[in-house]
């Protein structure tokens, strides 16, 4: 490698280097996508758990149990309803309903609090089928996989802890109890409206998420992709096509695929010299991938 011209040591070091951006790029998406799902159940979790206990009647209880009843049968729709609205749509669209139902424990009416559960089941579903798409978009590999779900786990089950430690403080705090030993009615409201805001403002950062056709795929030693189709509502022609492309271009890995670009002809300070990295065109354009080799 030392000996080879100096054109191509310096498109071997780009490569490397545009490798590198796009993994660091794909790890603040995940970062994003971490924090908003923390956000939103800080709130939701301890709402959850403090539904049947802090209000009186069983309309708590009955809010839950629908729940859970409508997400599992809507489960069953939402990948056809995410093809239709798009990943981050998706997302940002689901969480919405989280605020709606944590909004409605400030007027708590079986009324109001069971057309509620009806939506987050179904927003519930579309969310959490989004979000393990754009994970798998993230980290197109087994390894990137791995690390990529561990990182937004521990985000997302931390919220459980700082939840329930903010409901503490607050029922603790902030307006006393009323007789009996039962929490007042005005320290209950400030803790949902506290949740609520959280609740938004997850929501708010789900929506600045980068959409899956633009997030770099980079895979080391082979090919990975981001399946556009999803969030351009495309639907299976787009990714029947997809695979097409990206069948064909596994059938070169290891190997330069006939008409890929070389990435860059310019030098990159601190980047690795023994890689380099070509696009892939794909069918439609934003099918394009991205091939990293090791030079040997």
């Amino acid at each position: 490698p030392s000996h080879a011209p100096a054109s191509e040591r310096r498109g071997e070091g780009r490569g490397a280097a545009t490798a590198r951006g796009a993994m660091a790029a794909n790890d603040r998406q995940l970062l994003i996508l971490s924090g908003s799902f923390f956000l939103l159940f800080l709130a939701f979790s301890t709402t959850q758990s403090l539904e049947s206990s802090l209000q009186t009647g069983s309309v708590g209880t009955m809010a839950l149990g629908t729940v859970y009843i409508v997400l599992t049968l809507s489960s069953l729709a939402a990948p056809r309803l995410l093809q239709a609205v798009g990943v981050t749509r998706g997302l940002t669209g689901g969480a919405t309903t989280y605020v709606l139902f944590i909004l409605s424990n400030l007027y708590f009416e079986w009324y109001t609090l069971i057309p509620a559960a009806v939506v987050l089941g179904f927003g519930a579903a579309v969310l959490w089928s989004a979000q393990g798409v754009y994970i798998s978009a993230l980290a197109p590999t087994e390894e990137l996989a791995a690390r990529a779900s561990g990182i937004f786990f521990a985000i997302f089950q931390s919220s459980q802890l700082f939840g329930n430690l903010l409901a503490f403080f607050v029922l603790r705090s902030g307006g006393g109890t009323g007789g009996g030993g039962e929490v007042a009615q005005s320290t209950v409201n400030l803790l949902f409206s506290i949740f609520a805001i959280s609740a938004c403002a997850g929501t708010v950062l789900s929506s600045t998420l980068a959409s899956v056709e633009s997030l770099a795929t980079v895979r080391p030693g082979g090919v990975g992709r981001a399946d556009s189709s999803l969030d351009a509502g495309a639907g299976d022609q787009h990714d029947s096509e997809a695979s097409q492309s990206l069948t064909e271009a596994q059938d070169h890995a290891g190997q330069v695929p006939p008409g890929a670009a070389r990435l860059g002809e310019e030098d990159e300070p601190g980047a690795a010299p023994h890689a380099e990295a070509y696009v892939v065109r794909g069918e439609p354009p934003t099918m394009s991938t991205v091939l990293v080799r090791e030079r040997t």
